[in-house]
C-alpha cells in the first residue's frame, strides 16, 4: 500500500513541476510575442529609412546631372520618377 501511495506522490509531484514549467514557457512565449513585434516595427522603419534614403540620393544624382547641363531631359524624367516615388512614400505614411 505504501508504493501505491508512494507511486500517487509521486505523480502528484511531476505533475505540479510540469504545471509550473507549463507557466514558465508561457510567460517566455509571451515575452518572445512581444520582442517579435518591436523588432517588426523597427524593421518596418528601417526599410522607410532605406526607402527614403535611395529616393535622397536618385534625387542628388539627377540634380548633380543637371548641374551638368548633362541630359537633361532624361534628367527631368527621372526627377519627375522621384516626385511620384516621394508622393506615394507620403500616402504610406499618411495610412
Amino acid at each position: 500500500m505504501k508504493e501505491i501511495t508512494q507511486l500517487i506522490s509521486d505523480i502528484e509531484n511531476n505533475v505540479r513541476k510540469l504545471t509550473g514549467q507549463l507557466r514558465q514557457s508561457r510567460k517566455e512565449l509571451e515575452i518572445l510575442k512581444e520582442e517579435s513585434l518591436r523588432l517588426q516595427a523597427e524593421n518596418d522603419a528601417l526599410k522607410q529609412r532605406l526607402t527614403n534614403n535611395e529616393i535622397l540620393l536618385a534625387a542628388r544624382q539627377v540634380a548633380e546631372g543637371m548641374d551638368n547641363r548633362i541630359g537633361s531631359e532624361s534628367a527631368r524624367k527621372k526627377l519627375n520618377e522621384l516626385i511620384r516615388e516621394i508622393d506615394k512614400c507620403i500616402l504610406m505614411l499618411d495610412d
